[in-house]
C-alpha cells in the first residue's frame, strides 16, 4: 500500500509520464489491470457517471484477447466520481480510438496489460516510491478501511488510510492532512 505522500508523486510523475488518467482511474475504481485495459469509450457513460466493466484484455499463446470479466460478478457498473469524469472528458478529446487507453503501437488496439504493469514499475521508481504490484491499487477500493470517498461537489478524494486523509484536488496541489491539521510538504509546489 503507498502512502499518501507516494500516491501523490506517482499522480505528479505519472502526469509526466502520460498514464495520469489510467492511474486515477485505477486509484479511483479499483479495475483489475485487464479490465482498466479493456475499457472502450462506448462502456462510459458522461451523462450518469457511470462506467460499464463488461470485458477484460490478456494474452492467450502471445496474443492480446478480450473475453468477459474474470468471475460473473466482473460483469458490473461502477459510478464515477466528478473530478474524475471531468479528467476523462478532457483526456478524451486528445483520444483518436475507441479503446480508452489504446495500445501505443497501434491505436485500434487495447493497451497490453504487461505493458501498463511495467509502465507503473517506471513511474513509481521515478516517483521515488516503494515498489508495489498495480493490483494492490486496488486496496482502496476493496479493503474497507482504505475506501475511496469523494465529495459531492466534485473536486476532492478523501483518502482515509489509518489517522491519515489525503485530499486530492484534481485542479490543485495535493494535501495531506493530518488530524485535521494540513501540512505542505515542498513537493506540493507543483501545479497542474
Amino acid at each position: 500500500m503507498l502512502t499518501p505522500e507516494e500516491i501523490q508523486r506517482l499522480l505528479i510523475q505519472a502526469k509526466e509520464d502520460n498514464c495520469f488518467e489510467l492511474l486515477l482511474l485505477e486509484l479511483s475504481t479499483g479495475l483489475r489491470r485487464g479490465e482498466i485495459c479493456a475499457l472502450q469509450w462506448g462502456d462510459l457513460s458522461f451523462r450518469a457517471g457511470e462506467l460499464r466493466v463488461q470485458r477484460q484484455v490478456h494474452r492467450v499463446k502471445g496474443r492480446l484477447v478480450t473475453s468477459p470479466p474474470k468471475s460473473k460478478a466482473g460483469n458490473r457498473s461502477v459510478i464515477l466520481p466528478t473530478p474524475v469524469l471531468n479528467v476523462l472528458k478532457a483526456y478524451k478529446e486528445t483520444i483518436s480510438s475507441r479503446w480508452m487507453f489504446p495500445s501505443p503501437v497501434s491505436e485500434d488496439s487495447p493497451r497490453d496489460p504487461t505493458e501498463v504493469r511495467k509502465r507503473l514499475q517506471t513511474v513509481l521508481e521515478r516517483a521515488e516510491c516503494k515498489k508495489i504490484r498495480f493490483h494492490d491499487l486496488r486496496h482502496p477500493n476493496v479493503k474497507p478501511k482504505t475506501k475511496i470517498l469523494f465529495t459531492k461537489q466534485g473536486f476532492k478524494a478523501h483518502y482515509f488510510l489509518g489517522p491519515k486523509l489525503l485530499l486530492l484536488d484534481i485542479n490543485e496541489p495535493l494535501f495531506i492532512v493530518f488530524h485535521r491539521e494540513i501540512q505542505y510538504p515542498n513537493f506540493l509546489n507543483y501545479h497542474w
